[in-house]
C-alpha cells in the first residue's frame, strides 16, 4: 500500500468519497493529504507517523517543507501533552454541553488511567473529553486567571485526537488549525450530485447521525450546499464542507469534518426529513433547481408541515 492509499483510507467512513479519490489522485494536492491526516479521528501519535511517512516520500519535492511544518506543529503539541510541568483540567462534553468535570490531573498519564475507571460505574457515553493544559507562567486572562495553552479533544476512551493552541503562542497558524481549530472545514473534491441525500455520522464529536439533501455541488469550500431540518420546524441551508448540516451546528465546537463520515443514503428517513424524498427526485432530474431554491430562500422561510 502506498502512503497516499493509506492516507485516503482514513476517508473509508465516506465510501463514495473514498472510492472517488482513490480513482482520481491527480485531483489532490500535497496539502490535501496533510489535512486529511490532521483532521482524521485517530491518535495524534498515529498522525505523526503518517506525516513522517509522507515527508519521507516527499523528500525531493518542493512541498517537503510544507509537510515538515505540519509535523513541527504536531510535535510541539505532543511535547505539551507529555509535559511533567503542567496541570490538566478534564471535562466530559456531548453536543456542546458539559456533562461532567472539571477534574484535575498532573499528567496526561493520570488522565488516561482515570478515564477507563470513570466508565466502570456506568455505560460509556457517546461523548468526548476536553483536556486543557495549563502551565505556570503561561497565558492569562486580563483579570489574572490562567488560560489554557493547549486544549486537546479525546474520544470516550481517552485517545487524544485533536488540539487547539492559544492564539498568542501560535507559530504556524494555518498548519495548527488543521489539527483542531479548522479541522471541520476539510475541502476536497466530492463525487456527490444535487439531490443526493446524505447520512452524516461524526460521533463522538456529534453524537447522532444527521441527514441532509444536497442542492448544489461546486468545487470550493462553500460550493456543496445542503438543506436540513432546523429549529422550530424550519428548513435551513448550509455549507456541508464547513460542518453546516444539522440544527445547532453554528453553536458548538466541531472537530471532525463531515467528509470523514458521509454516505449517500437511500433508507427510511426520520419524519422531519421526509421532505427530502420528493425534492431528491426533482434535483436529480433538474440539478439547476438548487440554485433557484437558494435565490428564493433569501426572501422566504421554508417550514416543515405540521403533523
Amino acid at each position: 500500500m502506498t502512503i497516499f492509499e493509506e492516507i485516503l483510507g482514513l476517508l473509508s467512513g465516506s465510501p463514495e468519497l473514498h472510492a472517488y479519490l482513490l480513482a482520481r489522485p491527480e485531483q489532490l494536492q500535497t496539502t490535501d493529504y496533510a489535512h486529511i491526516i490532521a483532521g482524521a479521528p485517530i491518535a495524534l501519535t498515529e498522525k505523526g507517523r503518517l506525516l513522517e511517512r509522507l515527508s519521507e516520500h516527499m523528500t525531493h519535492s518542493e512541498d517537503a517543507g510544507l509537510i515538515r511544518d505540519y509535523s513541527a506543529c504536531l510535535h510541539m503539541a505532543l511535547q505539551a501533552l507529555e509535559s511533567k510541568e503542567a496541570t490538566f483540567s478534564v471535562e466530559l462534553w456531548k453536543d456542546g454541553e458539559q456533562l461532567d468535570g472539571p477534574y484535575i490531573a498532573l499528567s496526561v498519564e493520570e488522565v488516561q488511567r482515570a478515564i477507563p475507571k470513570y466508565w466502570e460505574n456506568g455505560d460509556k457515553a457517546i461523548a468526548c473529553w476536553r483536556i486543557e493544559q495549563y502551565r505556570q507562567g503561561g497565558a492569562s486572562e486580563p483579570e489574572g486567571f490562567a488560560c489554557p495553552e493547549y486544549t486537546f479533544a479525546a474520544d470516550p476512551n481517552g485517545e487524544v485526537q485533536y488540539f487547539t493552541h492559544d492564539p498568542k503562542k501560535r507559530r504556524c497558524v494555518w498548519e495548527e488549525g488543521a489539527f483542531g481549530g479548522n479541522s471541520v472545514h476539510l475541502n476536497l473534491p466530492v463525487p456527490y450530485r444535487p439531490g443526493d441525500i446524505l447520512e452524516v455520522s461524526c460521533a463522538p464529536y456529534v453524537s447522532e447521525p444527521h441527514y441532509c439533501i444536497l442542492t448544489e455541488v461546486g468545487n470550493d469550500c462553500c460550493g456543496v450546499q445542503c438543506l436540513y431540518p432546523g429549529e422550530n420546524g424550519h428548513i435551513e441551508f448550509g455549507a456541508l464542507k464547513h460542518g453546516h448540516y444539522f440544527s445547532g451546528c453554528f453553536d458548538r465546537k466541531q472537530y471532525l469534518s463531515p467528509l470523514h463520515g458521509t454516505r449517500v443514503y437511500a433508507g427510511e428517513l426520520p419524519r422531519e426529513c421526509e421532505f427530502m424524498g420528493c425534492l431528491s427526485e426533482k434535483l436529480h432530474k433538474e440539478p439547476e433547481f438548487g440554485k433557484a431554491l437558494w435565490q428564493v430562500w433569501n426572501y422566504l422561510d421554508f417550514c416543515l408541515p405540521d403533523e
